[in-house]
């Protein structure tokens, strides 16, 4: 009997000769994520060959205790390579936007005539 298998990208980059997944896994990924929503703020560094992620806070933000690690970590928050951070953040706070962030889309509605 024939058994099936699935494939399942690994990365969404192209490959090529001049592809950078080939000297790199870390290849075609981003640096570093940072969420803010609600009262959580997380920081992620899903490289694990490359360096630190600085990440990016909310205003007001001196120093939280990481949940993960069970540190206080102050401002500016480095994480390490391959690791994450999480904060609960009392009251809720958001990060202002970068000239580079793509807009929000805005809210649905239907055409006007």
């Amino acid at each position: 009997m024939r058994r099936r298998t699935t494939a399942i990208p690994w990365r969404f980059a192209p490959i090529s000769k001049t592809s950078p997944l080939r000297n790199n896994p870390d290849g075609g990924c981003g640096t570093g994520y940072t969420l803010c929503y609600g009262h959580w703020l997380v920081g992620m560094n899903g490289h694990y060959t490359t360096g630190d992620y600085t990440m990016k806070l909310p205003p007001g933000f001196t120093s939280g205790l990481d949940l993960v690690s069970h540190q206080v970590r102050k401002a500016p928050v480095v994480i390490p390579q391959g690791t994450t951070v999480v904060f609960y953040l009392s009251p809720p706070a958001t990060i202002p936007k970068s000239p580079d962030t793509t807009p929000d889309p805005q809210p649905w509605s239907p055409a006007t005539s």
